[in-house]
């Protein structure tokens, strides 16, 4: 792999921390890093030295400051984290330590199993949280297609057990409301009212109560006047409720997925992954189960239909562009695009947990992986950590949802709309099979 060797200055003393230095550590550590910002930043002078900056080598300036190490930057630059290569081997980071290149990583991984048997976590003292996932941009607003998924918004206003318990109370007040007219039937319902009310028109009048229409013959008897009145309240109730939430649904601005599951961007043609190279979550996609997380592993690969983010801005804007599928820790696309990251929305619903992130350290080196350890500790209980930190790393949403209305567009009413003609053509359909029976029953 290529990289590039710069011997750097003993890192600056902080005066919260002064190193006694009496952990006795005389080697010369080789410090190896990717150009990983905010994390850790490579910038190339002039004269062709490196320049070091970011939230990890500050941390490490402090670290080496208190245990008065001698190192040397062995920056990498190819190869990402450290993931397994197809042939079985690890590149990134973590090869750099595995095969005795490098012997402290200033990195933030994720704690695997599969890393564990090759390299040591500074494991005592996390350095960062990530919430790696799939991000897509959002859709584009244009008049979208009439699917399925379109009609099941319909249906959101009211939670699924709302709809069925809706249902039963139609089948209910209809049994109600005739045998109220059956019973009432000897003193106030009369013979022609008896034949309107049958168990058709009950359950038609039930029906009309839940969209708030009137009925075409009101019962006589209390009994039956008391259901059609409860009905009637019901249907008010529920219809009010309901059409607000409607509202509220169309109205409120929302983040719109162009897709929604690695199935379709699987299938629909056009579609890009971009990830940085070298993420564990390599390893599990070259043995899922699952064919599409195989597919995105052999993207990576192959390099068809694969974007590598290096985290530089002309790669990093092309995460916001159409037809792009990009794992990332959002944080990190914040530092580098700014408000421009929230334009991409997450793939699922439910996010993955918050995962811990460690430095790592070569295979061998107990002694100095614990002064490290100590150090980093020292450095947490005093808050240098997270100080340096938030020089570096927003800890706020620079997203924020935004609560204003908007107005209904043709988009939002097309399932609404097209229940119209889907109307009309079933019923056009009714008329022409009725017209036909009748015929045949005029013949005979």
């Amino acid at each position: 792999m290529d990289r590039m060797e710069v011997v750097g200055p003993a890192a600056q003393n902080l005066s919260e921390l002064k190193g006694s230095c009496g952990e006795g550590l005389t080697r010369e550590l080789r410090v190896t890093a990717i150009h990983d910002p905010p994390y850790f930043i490579i910038t190339e002078r002039e004269d062709g030295s490196l320049l070091y900056d970011g939230y990890l080598f500050q941390l490490w300036q402090v670290v080496a400051s208190q245990l008065c190490l001698r190192y040397r930057m062995v920056p990498l630059l190819t190869g990402g984290y450290g993931s397994l290569a197809k042939n079985g081997t690890w590149v990134g980071m973590v090869g750099e330590l595995a095969y005795g290149r490098a012997d402290v990583a200033l990195t933030w991984v994720l704690f695997r199993e599969d890393r564990a048997t090759v390299v040591d976590y500074v494991e005592a003292v996390p350095v960062q949280q990530n919430q790696y996932t799939f991000y897509v941009p959002q859709s584009s607003g244009e008049v979208p297609p009439l699917t399925l998924d379109m009609y099941n918004a319909l249906w959101q206003p009211l939670h699924l057990h709302v709809w069925w318990t809706l249902v039963a109370f139609l089948f209910l007040i209809a049994a109600v409301l005739r045998l109220s007219c059956r019973v009432g039937s000897t003193t106030s319902e009369t013979n022609p009212q008896m034949t309107e009310m049958g168990w058709s028109a009950c359950l038609l009048a039930s029906l009309m109560t839940f969209v708030s229409q009137g009925w075409a013959y009101t019962p006589g008897s209390p009994a039956a006047r008391t259901v059609a009145l409860s009905s009637w309240m019901l249907g008010l109730l529920i219809y009010s409720t309901y059409t607000a939430n409607l509202i509220s649904h169309l109205t409120v601005t929302t983040a719109e997925r162009s897709i929604t599951s690695l199935e379709q961007f699987s299938k629909q043609r056009g579609w890009v992954l971009a990830a940085e190279p070298g993420l564990g979550v390599l390893n599990d996609w070259k043995t899922s189960s699952s064919v599409y997380e195989r597919e995105l592993f052999e993207r990576t690969v192959t390099g068809e239909g694969y974007v590598k983010l290096d985290v530089s801005k002309e790669v990093v804007h092309r995460t916001i562009q159409p037809k792009v599928l990009t794992y990332i820790d959002i944080t990190k696309l914040f530092y580098a695009l700014g408000t421009e990251a929230c334009t991409l929305v997450p793939l699922l619903d439910n996010l993955p947990p918050k995962a811990r992130n460690f430095m790592l350290v070569a295979k061998g080196l107990d002694r100095e992986r614990q002064a490290i350890t100590s150090a980093m500790m020292r450095m947490k209980e005093a808050g240098v950590m997270q100080r340096v930190k938030r020089q570096w790393i927003s800890s706020g949403d620079l997203c924020t949802p935004s609560t204003e209305t908007r107005s209904m567009t043709f988009g939002d009413l097309l399932a609404v709309l097209s229940i119209v003609p889907a109307a009309v053509t079933c019923s056009v359909a009714v008329l022409v099979f009725e017209w036909v029976r009748y015929a045949l029953d005029g013949r005979r």
